[in-house]
């Protein structure tokens, strides 16, 4: 082979390669220009576009021997991937899973659906940029044509074969060591949490790209089973499980889930002109107060309802996962055990009203046991008020029989972004600060959020406490802000109550919400000073007269040992902070063994 022939077959592999890379490289861009996407997709997440790109474009090659003919087949995958995608998002909401066999058998009548209920202009708009992106589609499968190059060479393309499909094995199905080295890899799961995108799996796609984002929700739904894992073992504990606590009748249950609600007035550096939390630090000397270790930090606040509602535990997934949109599109997922079934099953009309549904989880919360969702946003504001939440609860109460009442609510007024325009007219205003004034516009918001929260838990108590049934308040704040300046500066990291020369106080701090428990009874609940979320409502319902399953048993008396643990920080029963890499040895066994029931019942159901 002569020089000219060495540098035409460079040329040939290097147009080869160059063009492999532009099956992610379009997709991604019209994902981005469909979506409105501003996201700058992150390095390490090109990395498994770009392999896998490679490698199914490589492995077509060495099937066909031609480059024209592997991008015709590599385009023509990409094109009705990316089409069905948007389809799929238009409709649902929700973007394309690698799961999603069935639903491209069902494309054709889903455009008719959509074509249906969107309107001329939408529609003629979505057939003009799918005709460019087919038009692109088309030119370059065309220059690839003009430049053909052909692998003849069976000793290379066997081996490529061969090479390829170990390599697509080996990424698609994990064992539970290159899961994390995956997530590791492709999402820096180690260093970087994007709060942002996992308020839905649309958001993590955005951040992520189509491609990467449907790997990532692949390997997050891939379960392995534990070590240690014995049926048997498990089986007998809960077999044993038994519960003796004073019984206080069967009132209804209140839980508001406060978005964002912390007690701001805690923060020394910052000085307002009145109390911010007045209500809340009142109505302590009524009820009592809970120190809880919540899961999340900034955002994904469903993982928080998921803990409460069902005693599952955060702990045992990976790093973004958001079991309400995926744990529950697992098959027999509708028999995960859960706190609101085993009310229904005793009597209880079970209902759950959202202030907006970032994660359309309706289908997820029947499945839970929910006999009523709703979500409030309905006509209203992107930030509608605690006040109108609060009215539709206490309405509700007015209407209600004598049969008792699960009501959840989550409101939305506290959610980001802390804009100092988010209100037109203000209550507070700062005293006192050594922040920024961009910083100080951010808190006043976030601040103004809280007292109108503050006001209204006061209001709802108010009537809970006049109310003529038995009636307990479960008020917990969510997780902590994660308050953003319009600059792209999060406050919290600034402030020094969250910067102390403690490691374990700082994320204690950082991951510490309270929950406020009222009744209108004389009967007091004996609650802990410090508990997870995920055994909050479970400890309250132990000790009430309804007859709950053997997991929730065994579960309150794991409390004593560990009554709290994130992947970041843990307490035992009088509030000693621990790592949990640092636990002692009994409360480690308890953690190991809640790993493995929650395998038993939430996945190996």
């Amino acid at each position: 082979m002569d020089n000219k022939q060495i540098i035409k077959e460079i040329i040939s592999i290097t147009l080869t390669v160059l063009i492999a890379c532009t099956v992610f490289v379009v997709c991604d861009v019209f994902f981005k220009l469909a979506t409105w996407n501003t996201y700058n997709t992150p390095s390490y997440s090109l990395k498994f576009s770009m392999l896998l790109s490679i490698i199914v474009y490589t492995l077509f090659l060495a099937f066909t021997k031609k480059t024209w003919k592997a991008t015709l087949i590599s385009y023509i995958l990409i094109f009705i991937i990316s089409i069905i995608n948007q389809l799929k998002v238009i409709f649902s909401g929700e973007p394309l899973y690698f799961s999603d066999i069935n639903f491209l058998s069902q494309s054709g009548d889903l455009i008719g659906l959509v074509v249906g209920n969107v309107s001329l202009k939408f529609v003629l708009q979505f057939i003009g940029v799918i005709a460019i992106y087919g038009g692109i589609l088309s030119l370059l499968t065309f220059a690839s044509y003009k430049t053909n190059f052909e692998l003849k060479n069976k000793k290379i393309r066997i081996p490529l074969i061969i090479l390829d499909i170990v390599i697509l094995l080996c990424l698609f199905i994990p064992n539970k060591y290159t899961k994390e080295l995956y997530l590791k890899v492709f999402f820096n799961t180690d260093e970087y949490v994007d709060f942002d995108s996992y308020t839905t799996n649309l958001g993590f796609y955005n951040r992520n790209g189509l491609i990467n984002g449907m790997y990532g929700i692949l390997l997050n739904n891939i379960f392995v089973e534990p070590e240690n894992y014995d049926e048997n073992t498990l089986n007998n504990m809960l077999d044993s499980a038994k519960v003796e606590t004073e019984k206080y009748g069967k009132p209804n249950i209140i839980v508001v889930f406060s978005e964002s609600f912390w007690d701001i007035d805690q923060l020394e550096e910052i000085e307002f002109d009145k109390a911010i939390t007045s209500n809340y630090n009142s109505l302590k000397e009524k009820g009592k107060l809970v120190n809880v270790i919540t899961p999340s930090y900034g955002g994904m606040s469903e993982n928080v309802t998921f803990e409460v509602m069902t005693g599952g535990s955060m702990n045992y997934f990976s790093k973004g996962y958001i079991p309400i949109m995926s744990l529950y599109s697992r098959k027999n997922s509708e028999n995960i055990p859960s706190i609101v079934k085993n009310l229904k099953s005793n009597g209880y009309i079970t209902e759950i009203n959202f202030g907006k549904d970032y994660y359309n989880s309706q289908k997820a919360y029947s499945k839970l046991g929910f006999d009523t969702y709703r979500e409030f946003i309905e006509g209203k504001s992107e930030h509608l008020s605690d006040k109108y939440c609060t009215d539709i609860l206490i309405k509700r109460l007015e209407q209600k029989s004598n049969t008792p009442l699960l009501y959840v609510m989550a409101t939305i007024e506290g959610h980001m972004p802390y804009s100092k325009d988010k209100y037109d007219n203000y209550d507070i205003s700062i005293t006192k600060s050594n922040l920024s004034e961009s910083m100080n516009d951010t808190v006043l918001s976030y601040a103004q959020g809280i007292y109108n929260s503050d006001y209204q838990l006061g209001r709802l108590y108010e009537f809970i406490e006049n109310f003529d049934e038995p009636t307990i308040l479960i008020f917990l704040g969510d997780h902590l802000p994660f308050m953003y300046t319009e600059d792209g500066k999060n406050v919290i990291f600034e402030l020094d109550y969250f910067n102390t020369d403690d490691e374990l106080l700082n994320n204690y701090r950082l991951y510490n919400s309270q929950a406020l428990i009222l009744s209108n009874y004389e009967e007091e609940i004996e609650l802990p000073e410090y508990i997870g979320t995920d055994l909050l409502l479970n400890y309250v319902v132990n000790q009430l007269e309804v007859e709950v399953e053997p997991y929730y048993k065994w579960l309150y008396n794991t409390t004593e040992v560990l009554p709290g643990i994130n992947k970041y920080i843990s307490f035992d029963k009088e509030g000693n902070l621990y790592a949990p890499t640092e636990l002692t040895k009994e409360m480690n066994e308890v953690y190991e063994n809640r790993k493995l029931m929650q395998y038993k019942l939430f996945i190996n159901n």
